[in-house]
């Protein structure tokens, strides 16, 4: 509804049937008849999208795909939706803020009494299937129990641009630690855990 509110035209795009149902009922009791709903998994290759080129796309942590392949889908998809000259704002997790999570959980388990190696152990997910080097150098962390891609900020600035996109501004969206953790003691305060926003514009 916001984003109708603001464009003659909305393109919704979800590969959950679930989310948009509830998106086109949030839009048909906010009275709004310009946005189309389109159900297609843009990590997948598609012939054709569904809908034409727009001036502004919207993708909030919607780059999640651990599989470069699946990534590699989606960046087309978003090139290809986005006019030349038209602008995109793309909210991704950020690695960095990843491993200051872990790095708080332990400072927190240690506060608790737990024993050091104790609590450097439980600073990852119970899951074996993560090995270090995807950690450390594909960004894929396990975030609420799916493997999640996070991104570096200097890899956006490099990413960007292979897809036909010049970043314009790149800045922290924060969050509250509970969107973390259940119940963190009050002493968590700053640094914030944080995704990074960036605003960029098609070039190509």
């Amino acid at each position: 509804p916001s984003l109708a509110e603001r464009f003659k035209r909305v393109e919704a795009i979800d590969f959950s049937s679930g989310l948009l149902k509830n998106a086109k009922k949030k839009c048909a009791d906010a009275g709004h008849d310009n946005v189309r709903f389109h159900k297609v998994n843009l990590c997948r290759k598609i012939s054709k999208l569904p809908y034409a080129k727009v001036d502004f796309a919207l993708c909030v942590n919607a780059l999640l795909e651990p599989s470069l392949a699946g990534r590699l889908h989606m960046w087309d998809k978003l090139r290809a939706s986005v006019k030349r000259g038209g602008q995109m704002l793309l909210v991704v997790p950020a690695v960095e803020s990843a491993l200051l999570s872990y790095s708080r959980l332990v400072h927190w388990n240690l506060d608790e009494g737990v024993p050091p190696a104790t609590a450097v152990k439980h600073e990852f997910a119970d899951d074996d299937s993560l090995t270090p080097a995807q950690i450390l150098r594909q960004g894929v962390i396990e975030a609420g129990g799916t493997h999640t891609k996070h991104f570096l900020k200097e890899e956006l600035q490099a990413e960007l641009p292979r897809h036909g996109f010049e970043m314009e501004s790149i800045e922290k969206l924060e969050y509250p630690w509970h969107t973390e953790y259940a119940d963190p003691p009050e002493t968590m305060q700053e640094p914030y855990p944080w995704d990074w926003v960036t605003l960029a514009a098609k070039v190509r």
